[in-house]
């Protein structure tokens, strides 16, 4: 790791000296990503590719299920018991599905449902 404290002292005596300790913390904390990164790129590229879109697709999955229980407004809404049961059902056949193309190479690409 590159030590700014010397690069930077002339910098720090011109500007206030909790500023200056902020960007070398900064500037320390980005060096240490962009070195992570460059290590990371040849081993685990796959890695970071996959930590990134199951991060964006988790919480995208996360954001439907709250709008499909927004239909829970009783007062907007009507529906029966059944309804609640096939709609879970159905989430939770899909959960079971991902699960299993998580853990092996079989899984199903169709998408089934109707209340």
């Amino acid at each position: 790791m590159v030590n700014l404290s010397k690069t930077l002292t002339p910098f720090c005596e011109r500007i206030t000296y909790p500023n200056c300790i902020k960007m070398e913390v900064q500037m320390n904390s980005d060096i240490v990503a962009m070195e992570r990164r460059n290590l990371s790129r040849g081993s685990s590229a796959k890695r970071e590719k996959f930590v990134e879109l199951a991060q964006k697709r988790t919480v995208n999955a996360i954001k439907a299920i709250r709008v499909i229980g927004k239909l829970g407004n009783k007062s907007a809404y009507e529906y029966t018991d059944a309804d609640v049961r096939k709609i879970v059902k159905a989430l939770s056949a899909e959960v079971d599905a991902m699960r299993a193309r998580m853990t092996s190479k079989t899984g199903r690409d169709t998408v089934e449902f109707e209340l």
